[in-house]
């Protein structure tokens, strides 16, 4: 069904690009137009996830760095975001690499960016707005970390032990899809997904990767 729903969403995004293509600038419908092809980008990226949580298996692993993933998505996580929002990152510089699929994992890293981003978005609007990602090398536990952070207000105590179930949600929009497809893919590539938070003094979010053995541990494929 998934499938299907998404060819049918190509065929909309498509004539929805055609058709401003074809209208100029200040055409009272080019607003009306946009509305629709945006709304067929979310249902698309709802699709996604839906064959995501079906499939639950690595697609293309590879070695990779994770600061280097970070560093890459940084400017599109700062557009996400917003300028209302202070990203800061504290990437540990000797990182071990780790195994997985990396646009799964780049799917992982901006669910949890927006997860944070609604969150802060109810603090009062004379607050400052902050979210932090931290990198940590764990060799003593054989695996690399990376942790997401906000100073948003908090999730409720009895909320924390439903946040990875799907279609569970504490918002007042979204299908809850994201915090449980952030947590199959960290599953599926041996990891772990921890939360933490406190009323009033925000959430972090924490997800262990484990290390490969060998020479691998160190090298990119294809680097020299």
């Amino acid at each position: 069904i998934a499938h299907d729903f998404n060819n049918l969403l190509t065929g909309i995004l498509s004539y929805s690009d055609l058709i401003l293509q074809e209208l100029r600038p200040d055409d009272p419908l080019r607003t009306d137009v946009e509305q629709i092809r945006d709304a067929g980008q979310r249902a698309a990226g709802l699709t996604r996830q839906l064959l995501a949580f079906s499939r639950r298996q690595l697609l293309n692993p590879r070695v990779v760095s994770l600061n280097l993933t970070v560093t890459e998505l940084e400017p599109m996580l700062r557009r996400l975001l917003g300028p209302e929002i202070t990203l800061e990152t504290e990437l540990e510089p000797e990182l071990g690499h780790i195994v997985v699929d990396p646009g799964q994992i780049e799917q992982v890293l901006v669910n949890l960016m927006r997860n944070a981003a609604d969150a802060l978005a109810a603090n009062p609007p004379w607050t400052e707005r902050r979210l932090t990602i931290i990198t940590r090398d764990l060799a003593e536990e054989g695996v690399v970390s990376f942790r997401i952070a906000d100073n948003g207000p908090g999730v409720a105590p009895e909320m924390l032990d439903r946040l990875f179930k799907p279609f569970v949600t504490s918002k007042q929009h979204g299908l809850g899809m994201g915090l449980s497809i952030c947590r199959i893919i960290v599953e599926a590539h041996g990891g772990t997904i921890d939360v933490e938070s406190e009323l009033g003094a925000g959430t972090s979010f924490t997800v262990r990767l484990p290390r490969p053995a060998g020479a691998a541990a160190c090298h990119e494929i294809g680097a020299a």
